[in-house]
């Protein structure tokens, strides 16, 4: 059998009993603060990865520029 559905006054009442009572916030905060938390270092962990991979990569693209600006160097002193 499923309840009956509050009305207006009842659903009010409902939620200003539940805000009065302190049961079980600790807990609910608790998990907040670990989903933040978690949150937050998923983030650092992401950056850091990313930080570390960066140098190879750009040293990549700078030997890559330095090739190609001397091959049209050398294509210039051809000409």
């Amino acid at each position: 059998m499923r309840p009956a559905p509050l009305d207006g006054r009842r659903a009010v009442a409902a939620w200003r009993r539940l805000l009065r009572e302190e049961e079980g916030v600790v807990l609910v905060l608790a998990v907040l603060i670990m989903l933040v938390l978690t949150l937050a270092l998923t983030t650092v962990i992401a950056l850091t990865d990313a930080v570390a991979r960066a140098p190879p990569r750009s040293n990549a693209g700078h030997k890559g520029s330095a090739l190609a600006d001397a091959g049209i160097n050398h294509g210039l002193g051809v000409l």
